[in-house]
């Protein structure tokens, strides 16, 4: 019994603080980063809008005596484009600023949805856009490093509530920024605003503002709380398996 308590590793805590830098840290590196390794960017648009016009009985239609009449007409655009930010001739800096104050959300595969609220002049104006990277490998190796870390930390300290601790911290302080950039969307997104509205045009369906949808404050930490969660889990269940000693399941049998 002595044996096995001089034996077990010793508990290690880990300072609130610690904690904090650590997120601080992971949050300036994925806004450093990707501008570092010029990584591209996609834009995805789409965009849609049908009018109708319906002739009856005492109205002058287009094939004379039919009743009723019904005319519909849809015009529908999408738009592809992959691109490096700072290698842009135009819209350059605009985009390298989103590449940069965005990067956060987008490290972690979480799209900039870009919803569109049209004109007065065409109501029936249905559209979207989405900004991403135009690989997933980045997504994967931010993921794998958080995964790295919270080994790590659990290797390193024998304690799995100090790993749990810095996925909530990690995620509070990814919600707060979410928050903050999602604030200045309005700001950020107008030279945005500017090339998607140049699409309509070019297909003649008035105009749109867009604006970020919601789920881009939250779709990042959520992200990283569900993935840091469930690594916790198990790595808990995991401790818990070899904690437990195994059953003896034989059976005496008297002589």
């Amino acid at each position: 019994m002595n044996a096995k308590k001089e034996d077990a590793k010793p508990v290690k805590s880990v300072g609130t603080m610690t904690l904090i830098i650590m997120a601080v840290v992971a949050l300036v590196l994925s806004i450093i980063l990707p501008l570092i390794f010029l990584l591209s960017m996609r834009v995805d648009f789409s965009a849609k809008i049908e009018s109708m016009n319906q002739w009856g009985e005492g109205q002058e239609g287009v094939i004379a005596g039919a009743k009723p009449e019904i005319y519909q007409r849809t015009v529908s655009s999408e738009y592809k484009a992959v691109f490096v930010p700072s290698r842009l001739t135009e819209y350059k800096g605009a985009f390298t600023g989103i590449a940069v104050m965005y990067a956060p959300l987008l490290i972690t595969g979480s799209p900039l949805e870009l919803n569109a609220k049209p004109s007065g002049s065409s109501p029936d104006l249905t559209s979207e856009a989405r900004i991403r990277f135009s690989s997933n490998a980045p997504v994967a190796i931010f993921f794998i490093v958080l995964l790295i870390i919270l080994f790590f930390m659990d290797l390193m300290l024998n304690n799995p509530n100090a790993s749990l601790k810095f996925v909530v911290t990690l995620s509070v302080l990814w919600l707060l920024y979410s928050l903050l950039v999602w604030g200045l969307g309005g700001l950020m997104m107008r030279t945005v605003n500017v090339v998607l509205n140049e699409l309509l045009a070019q297909s003649q369906q008035g105009a749109a503002s867009f604006s970020l949808g919601g789920v881009n404050a939250i779709g990042a930490p959520a992200r990283i709380f569900l993935i840091g969660t469930l690594y916790w889990v198990v790595s808990f269940m995991l401790r818990r398996a070899k904690s437990v000693p195994p059953s003896d399941d034989r059976v005496l049998v008297k002589e």
